[in-house]
Parts: structure tokens; C-alpha cells; sequence
């Protein structure tokens, strides 16, 4: 008989909290939108993100005659997620959008 167990754990906290700042514009492939340049967009990003994952696992092998055996193995696992994010865009002062994104 032959056996093999184990346990698996991971933890994982990921926090970002990043402004973006770029420029639209009409010329570019994905700007055709906008019928003008538009400067000073930009992009505050806060996130936070927690990953918890555990498992147990095991497998039992029995020969019952030389060239058979018989193998019986399991795996359990629980996961939990969760986190939050905000996402706020604006305009520089005096950009023409800024009235609809104050």
C-alpha cells in the first residue's frame, strides 16, 4: 500500500490606487467618437482585491494482485474572494466636457 496526502494554501491581497492621465484624439483608430482633440482626461483607480484558497488532498494505492492495484484519491477546496473598486474620471479645468463630468 502506498499513500500521498497534502495541503495547499494561497493568500493573495492586491491594492492599486493609480491616476491616469491621456489625451483623446479624433485621428487616432479609437477616437473617431470625439469630432474634436480633447486634452486633459484622466482617471482615478482604487482598488482592492483579497484571494484566500485552500485545498486538502490525498490518494491511497493498494496492489491486489502484481500487475493490478487499486488507486482511490480526493481533493477538497474552498475558496472566499472579495473586494471593492472605484473607478472616477474628469476633465482639466476649462475643458468643455467638465460641465458633464464636474
Amino acid at each position: 500500500m502506498t499513500w500521498l496526502g497534502g495541503v495547499f494554501y494561497l493568500h493573495a491581497d492586491r491594492q492599486e490606487n493609480d491616476q491616469y492621465t491621456f489625451n483623446l484624439n479624433p485621428k487616432a483608430v479609437n477616437g473617431k467618437a470625439f469630432p474634436l482633440p480633447i486634452a486633459g482626461v484622466a482617471q482615478n483607480v482604487q482598488q482592492h482585491i483579497v484571494d484566500e484558497v485552500g485545498a486538502l488532498f490525498g490518494e491511497v494505492s493498494y496492489a491486489i494482485l502484481e500487475p493490478l492495484k487499486l488507486t482511490l484519491g480526493g481533493r477538497g477546496q474552498w475558496e472566499r474572494k472579495g473586494g471593492s473598486s472605484a473607478i472616477a474620471a474628469s476633465f482639466a479645468p476649462g475643458n468643455p466636457f467638465n460641465v458633464f463630468y464636474p
